[in-house]
């Protein structure tokens, strides 16, 4: 029964993992959407809370990532409290235990799939079923570009129709936006950002397949990574989104997978190269939306406070990052160490927003319910404590990820081998995502962030349950033996 209820439990995952770039397409509740990932995820949860969790007792152990994860929760509910009971503003207690309810499904994201995922074949059915929601959300975007750019074709490449599918997106849907009069491809994601976003959660393992270490075996490291056709038509997909954050993140990827699996005097020459690739590909996007990447990156000194805060199209991303970001530091100063409580950065924005937002009614709006980033948030609503566990939490997981890759080059397993370049791309993918949410998603539930979470921290269980068998180098040029 056990067996046949983990089964439930993956498929249901796999489910999740898939529909994540589909989240306008929702069930209309009460003025809310609820995504099908969501829909899914419900289902999985019963299934592993009936045959795992209650059934065989799996929750009396809890190891790191679980344990950092609940004090950062704990923390989340203290600040609540304290933050009503310092600030005592209407609604608080209402909005706070919303975010509250959100904070814990996505916690709960984590838990099921840290708890289901144990074998290599879950693990990579897990990964294969993500990169076929984000291929399906690469190669459509791709079509978009074309159709909407060059044939004037709209069918299924003008997706604004969907808007009203998923009432939560609201405001948040730009249609096809436009860079130097080229339409971004950003498919049926509500807007380019998060079409990037999306697809950061597998480029990574695009760069390992386009890119591959020249330690990696010989015969089976392809066997579980994406095809080069599905990996080079992604990377298309991503840069046409024409965002600045997703060629950052591409850049701490890259930077990631230099940095962390290369030896020292090979990372030098292929960090040249890499940047050699970044500024043609920066060359040819600002070449082809007439300058406008480079207007846009210039917009970047608005965020600071000593920044010229002038409203345009380009512009009005940074003013709300610098305007939120005033808010949080007051914020922080006022009650450092707990905040304002989860669900009070609404309340500080009132407050403490800066005088020159009142000149643009659309940053107040799009203020009210989002802080910009998931970090500003953070510092607002929880303080240094809350953000100090959080990325405690974080860097558990990918510390842990990397010890066990680490191992696994050292021990050589034959079984392991078509295992690393996997669990390389994952890790370096998730440490893109969780850069893209902290800067720029301001949100607590962001079912790609969480599902890479839950995923990368399954690579010690995963790598440890393969098999031992010597002699069988991958990385770094191990030796064999026979030299």
């Amino acid at each position: 029964m056990v067996v046949k209820g983990k089964k439930v439990t993956l498929l249901f995952l796999k489910l999740v993992a898939f529909s994540i770039p589909f989240q306008v397409f929702a069930l209309p509740v009460s003025g809310k959407g609820i995504e099908t990932g969501h829909l899914f995820f419900t289902l999985a949860l019963v299934f592993l809370l009936r045959d795992f969790v209650l059934k065989d007792g799996r929750a009396a152990g809890l190891d790191a990532p679980e344990r950092y994860l609940l004090l950062f929760l704990g923390g989340a509910v203290i600040s609540f409290a304290i933050g009503f009971h310092l600030f005592q503003f209407m609604g608080h207690e209402i909005k706070g235990i919303k975010q509250l309810a959100g904070l814990f499904e996505a916690a709960s994201v984590f838990f099921v799939i840290h708890r289901s995922v144990s074998t290599p074949d879950e693990f990579s059915g897990m990964v294969r079923f993500l990169v076929a929601g984000m291929g399906c959300l690469a190669f459509s975007g791709l079509w978009q570009f074309l159709a909407m750019n060059f044939t004037g074709i709209r069918l299924l490449a003008d997706w604004s129709w969907a808007q009203g599918l998923n009432p939560s997106l609201g405001a948040g849907w730009r249609r096809c936006g436009e860079m130097g009069g080229l339409y971004r491809a950003h498919s049926f994601a509500p807007e380019p950002a998060q079409y990037a976003m999306m697809l950061t959660s597998i480029i990574g393992l695009t760069i390992i397949r386009i890119f591959p270490h020249k330690g990696f075996q010989r015969s089976g490291w392809k066997d579980l990574l994406p095809s080069l056709a599905l990996c080079m038509g992604t990377v298309l997909a991503y840069i046409l989104s024409f965002s600045l954050l997703a060629i950052v993140s591409l850049m701490v990827i890259i930077a990631a997978y230099g940095g962390l699996f290369f030896e020292k005097k090979h990372s030098v020459i292929t960090g040249a190269l890499f940047i050699l690739v970044l500024f043609g590909i920066w060359t040819a996007m600002n070449t082809a939306t007439e300058g406008k990447i480079a207007q846009k990156m210039i917009t970047i000194k608005m965020i600071m406070p000593t920044g010229d805060k002038d409203i345009t199209s380009d512009a009005l991303s940074a003013l709300a990052l610098a305007s939120n970001l005033e808010v949080g530091l007051k914020a922080l100063k006022a009650n450092p160490f707990t905040g304002w409580g989860i669900g009070g950065h609404p309340f500080a924005f009132a407050q403490y927003a800066p005088v020159w937002t009142a000149r643009y009614p659309i940053l107040l709006k799009l203020c009210k319910e989002d802080a910009g980033s998931l970090g500003i948030r953070l510092i607002s609503e929880t303080g240094l404590i809350g953000l100090s566990l959080f990325l405690l939490f974080i860097w558990g997981i990918i510390r842990r990820a990397l010890h066990a890759i680490k191992e696994a080059e050292k021990k050589a397993s034959a079984s392991a081998a078509p295992l690393v370049p996997l669990c390389i791309g994952l890790l370096i993918s998730t440490i893109g995502v969780v850069i893209r949410v902290l800067f720029r998603y301001g949100s607590y539930y962001s079912l790609v962030f969480w599902v890479s979470l839950g995923l990368t921290s399954t690579i010690p269980q995963v790598l440890s349950s393969c098999p031992e068998a010597v002699n069988v180098p991958f990385i770094r040029g191990c030796d064999d033996g026979t030299n």
